[in-house]
């Protein structure tokens, strides 16, 4: 019986050993460096996914709309149209305060990326 144990237990190992082989054959294959792809293959994240004239228009429709919806609220639960108006500003003017506000925020660590596009467009 033990020496059934321990054939099952010798298969064992070398199966293992096999399997760790093959599993550092195939990180030290993923470390290798690849080969450049072509310039329209490389996907780069950080590009803005749409542009910045499509941004701003976006940002203030979707501002309006939830400005006039509060504002609807706000005059629908309390019939004061002067508080609606009010909070329906403050809201929508707090949506752009934030976008802007980030837009400047993230400029501030970006000054290298802005400098190269500028003067890339100017080339």
């Amino acid at each position: 019986m033990s020496t059934k144990n321990s054939k099952k237990q010798n298969q064992k190992r070398k199966t293992s050993k096999i399997s760790t082989t093959s599993s550092e054959q195939a990180v030290s294959t993923q470390t290798s460096p690849k080969k450049k792809s072509p310039k329209g293959a490389e996907v780069n994240l950080r590009e803005p996914w749409i542009k910045r004239k499509s941004g701003y228009i976006a940002v203030g429709l979707i501002s309006l709309a939830l400005a006039v919806l509060v504002a609807y609220q706000i005059i629908k639960g309390s019939g004061d149209w002067g508080q609606g108006i009010l909070w329906g500003l403050i809201f929508g003017a707090s949506i752009l305060l934030i976008f802007f506000g980030m837009n400047w925020f993230h400029s501030l660590f970006n000054k290298d990326k802005g400098e190269k596009q500028t003067t890339e467009s100017k080339k």
